[in-house]
């Protein structure tokens, strides 16, 4: 392991926006990747046709699957109801 450089948030701007190598500033260890570890589980359900259509569309729109689309929907719908939970 490498020892983790400390600089001012001036100086590591600086060294980004000139192409500097950022990897002596990142702590290797403390990385996290959203959903990283997150297994994966099918499931089965009846969509109405116009929903798929748009998620198509979407999915044409980004350059994506389908299927990314849906987890992406679900993941954000998923997120602002544990928001709105968190709120009452």
């Amino acid at each position: 392991m490498t020892k983790t450089e400390t600089v001012d948030a001036e100086e590591l701007d600086r060294i980004f926006d000139d192409g500097g190598d950022m990897i002596p500033y990142v702590k290797i260890n403390s990385v996290r990747f959203p959903g990283g570890k997150d297994s994966v589980r099918k499931v089965n359900g009846s969509i109405p046709e116009w929903v798929i259509e748009e998620m198509e569309n979407e999915a044409r729109h980004l350059a994506v699957s389908r299927s990314a689309v849906m987890n992406m929907w679900l993941a954000e719908k998923a997120k602002e109801c544990r928001k709105e939970r968190a709120v009452v």
